[in-house]
Formats: C-alpha cells, structure tokens, sequence
C-alpha cells in the first residue's frame, strides 16, 4: 500500500511518525510547496526577535526523511488531484496512490486595501516570510491585525528595535481569544514597551509610489512606515481539494467526518485545512492549531492504514509571553458567542487577573494574565454542565471531593 502526505507541518509530520510508529512496510512519500524539512512554525516569531538561530527552527534534516523510510519531495507543488485514477501531478510528474491525506495548511488573507501591492508589504506564516521580513531595512513597522500572530510579531520587532504600531479593526487586541478586560491588560504591556496600539481603526489604504512608506486609517489619518505586516488571519489551502471535488465548508476549510475522512473515498484530511465544528455553539470553525492539527493527524495516519479511531473534541488553549507577562486563554471570549445567556466571572489580585465565560450553566472559556494557576482544571470543565458550581463552591463542604474545587475556590475567593 502507498500512502501519499501533501503538506509537512505539523499535521503532516504526525501522519508520517505515526504510520511510521506502527509500520515500515507501507509506502510513505511527502510532499510539500515549501522546500524546507520539518520545522517549527511556533517558534519563528523568536527567530524574527533574534533570540534563536535560523539553525535552531529545523526540527528534521533531509536525511532523517531517508532513514524513517519516507520519500520526500519537497520544494513542489501538487497541481492536481485525480481521485478516480488515483493520482497526483505536480511539474509533469505524476504520483499514485491508495490512501491520499491532505495536511495542505493555511495561508495569510491578503486584504482588499488599495495600495496593496506595494514593495514593502509582508505577510507572516513561514520560514519565507520570517526571512523576507528580517531583509527588510528601516525604523518604523505597521502591523495590521492583533490577533495572536499579529501580536507575538510586534513584540519580536519591538525586542529588535524597530518602532511599531500595531492597528485593529475591532475594538479590542486578541479579540478571539481574550475578552476586552484581559485584553486591556495585555495592551497595557505592550504600550509600556513602547508599541503603538490603535483598535476600532480601518485601514483605508497604502502610501507610497513603489514602496511602502505609510499607511491612511480612518481614526488616525497617515502613519509612517518602512514596513506593513498584514496579520488579519488565515485562510485554509483548500484550492486542489475544491479542484478534485472534496466537500468545503462554509468557513473554506475542508469538510470531514470524525475519523478525519471526506467525502471522498481513501482520501483523508487533517490540520489548517480542515473545518471542523464547535459543540458549545454548534455551527463551524477553523482551529488553526498546533494540537489540533497533531490531533487529527493521529487520527488520519491511524485510519488510512486500517485503524479504527475517532477525533474527539477538546477546547482550544493559547498561551503567550507578553514581554515576561503569562497571558493565556482557553475555549472561547464571551465575545464571540454574543448572546444573553452569557456571564462573565471576574477575579483580580496580585497583579493577575482570571476570567471565567459560563454559556447556559456550562464552563465555555477561561482567561488568564499574571499566571496560569488552574489553567489545566478548567482545561478540562470546558463544556461541562457547571451550572450552580460557582454559587455553591463556597458552602458545600461535599464539593471538597471534586478535584476541581480547589481550583474554583482559589479562583472566586
């Protein structure tokens, strides 16, 4: 049997380990766009801050490819999909198949912002773009979008000595992870560090004749750059999926049932490019996430080669130094859920703040600044039924037998 990877991130090189784990009989070929072996996406903003070599990003060599018993092919890019005969063509090449799994990943949203092709704009998701970014010369960044990416680059550029500003469209920073009391916090740090925050503001557009040298918002009219970093999100790979006739679903991502298969028999998906859904609102999204996708790459590796296991729900978790500050937040901000049913439990002391989301007596999200003390309890009450929890944790005494009391207690009191 021949099994087929395209993609080698992280969902990519979980389904090799773990086929490889169980088996060197069956035939395992990679293939990715990118030309480099395995490296680490997570660690790439430290690269950009100067704090880790280039050398130190790589988590495979070319030659550990050979010695696991993988064909690797990188530097191509698959151009089609011919699920009917099985085959796969990149550059006049042609690969066959019988399993097929897709761990296509993501790619950076360009936005519709006049100007936007001009020298100097950047995007941040690979090595590439860290390198193109480092290349750059010049005093002043622009970084549009303050989502956890957006953010984790400007304090790398800042640690370097360029002067940023960092501009949001909403009203707050890290708007899909942290709701606007922890969010102020985390803005606080960051201005103390000397980092311009602008939220509620529209880009309008680019300034410049070839190059970048600023940009216009509606709040705050021309800001000077030598660079514009735009970090407004991710869109999934899903282009030769969509081609050969894979379901997509309505957020863009790839469509699969919990066994990471789709619509398509034999052929798999897994990580960035997959859609799945979220059971505390029930309607789609997008992970985007280093577990996740290790997650689900477990479970298409497993599967593709005979196994008989599912992928089961577990809530996001997100941490982030924030120039020294633990910031860290799981399951979802009560932002996002955006009805009436919705209470916020708050708790501020010591310099730290927690936060509580409860979405119809059940735990929906978790906050946290200053530490993470309990992270790992809530971690695992997220979409549990808590209703009453939180009223009585302080006068029933039988509650003490809950491994989660202590946590709770510590948290309210």
């Amino acid at each position: 049997m021949e099994v087929v990877v395209i993609g080698n991130g992280v969902a990519g090189e979980t389904v090799c380990a773990a086929i490889r784990r169980r088996t060197n009989e069956i035939g395992l070929t990679l293939i990715s766009e990118e030309p480099f072996a395995l490296y680490s996406r997570c660690v790439l903003s430290h690269y950009i801050s100067k704090e880790i070599k280039r050398s130190e990003i790589f988590l495979k060599s070319p030659r550990d490819y050979e010695k696991e018993n993988i064909h690797s092919i990188l530097g191509r890019k698959v151009e089609r999909i011919d699920p009917s005969g099985k085959r796969l063509f990149f550059q006049d090449q042609e690969v066959t198949y019988d399993k097929l799994i897709l761990a296509t990943g993501a790619r950076p949203i360009v936005p519709s912002i006049d100007g936007i092709q001009k020298k100097g704009i950047r995007v941040f998701k690979s090595l590439k773009d860290a390198d193109r970014i480092l290349r750059v010369k010049g005093r002043k960044v622009v970084v549009i979008g303050s989502g956890l990416i957006g953010v984790q680059l400007a304090i790398a550029l800042c640690k370097t000595g360029w002067k940023v500003c960092l501009v949001e469209v909403l009203d707050w920073i890290l708007p899909n992870l942290f709701d606007e009391k922890a969010s102020s916090i985390v803005q606080r740090i960051l201005e103390g560090k000397g980092i311009e925050v602008f939220t509620g503001t529209k880009v309008l557009g680019i300034e410049g004749k070839v190059r970048v040298d600023g940009i216009v918002t509606d709040k705050t009219g021309e800001l000077d750059a030598d660079m514009v970093v735009l970090a407004v999100g991710m869109r999934p790979n899903v282009d030769i999926a969509q081609e050969a006739g894979i379901k997509i679903g309505e957020l863009g991502g790839i469509l699969t049932n919990d066994r990471m298969e789709t619509n398509i028999p034999d052929i798999f998906a897994c990580g960035d490019c997959v859609e799945g859904e979220d059971p505390l609102l029930s309607s789609p999204k997008l992970s985007l996430l280093w577990p996740q996708a290790k997650r689900q790459g477990h479970v298409a590796a497993s599967n593709s080669i005979g196994g008989d296991c599912s992928i089961h729900w577990t809530p996001d978790a997100v941490t982030l130094d924030v120039f020294g500050t633990f910031a860290g937040a799981i399951g979802l901000p009560a932002r996002m859920m955006r009805r009436s049913d919705v209470e916020i439990i708050e708790a501020e002391k010591s310099q730290c703040y927690h936060s509580l989301v409860i979405l119809n007596g059940r735990l929906a999200g978790a906050q946290f600044i200053g530490n993470h003390e309990g992270m790992g309890i809530f971690f695992s009450l997220i979409g549990r039924d808590c209703e009453g929890i939180f009223k009585k944790v302080r006068h029933d005494e039988d509650l003490v037998q809950y491994p989660w009391y202590y946590s709770i207690n510590h948290f309210l009191t």
